[in-house]
């Protein structure tokens, strides 16, 4: 008997990207489905969260992933540049975010699909696992979305047809 679970995912996460290599073992080595959820970052879904926040949670939560990241040897630095527009000395976050939206939207798209989790894993090392710094220009996501078995040209087009899907 099949079973599903949901994988609730941010790019901009870096407790999802470490999430992603156990979750594809366990996908790999169970009668697992794995249905990925893009949600939005927090700073993004909840304004001024990280105004609000200790002052120490940003600090924490770079030393925390860089721990867990060395212990389960995953290739990992901050993305580059961050997929959330945001001025880490004030923590004020911008309007205009280009980069997460359409991130989130390419996940929910490859979901559509029903094959979601290559194509975040895929994505998510090219931000994540620090070979490519400047991840949204030319091609990296292309080929990452490629490698997955994705023609990135076409989501994009598909979410700018139905963007609200």
């Amino acid at each position: 008997m099949t079973l599903s679970v949901d994988l609730f995912f941010s790019f901009r996460s870096p407790y999802s990207y470490l999430a992603l290599p156990p979750t594809l073992r366990m996908a790999a080595d169970y009668d697992v489905v794995v249905n990925m959820r893009p949600v939005y970052p927090l700073a993004v879904r909840v304004p001024g969260f990280f105004k609000r926040a200790n002052p120490q949670f940003a600090r924490y939560v770079v030393l925390d992933s860089s721990r867990v990241a060395q212990r389960e040897n995953i290739p990992f630095r901050f993305p580059r540049p961050d997929p959330i527009v945001q001025d880490m000395t004030t923590l004020d976050v911008a309007e205009h975010q280009p980069y997460i939206h359409r991130l989130t939207r390419l996940g929910a798209a490859a979901q559509a699909e029903g094959r979601a989790l290559a194509f975040t894993h895929a994505i998510s090392r090219v931000l994540w696992d620090g070979s490519v710094t400047g991840w949204n220009e030319g091609d990296h996501l292309a080929r990452a979305a490629t490698a997955a078995g994705f023609d990135l040209a076409a989501l994009d087009a598909a979410i700018t047809a139905d963007p609200d899907r």
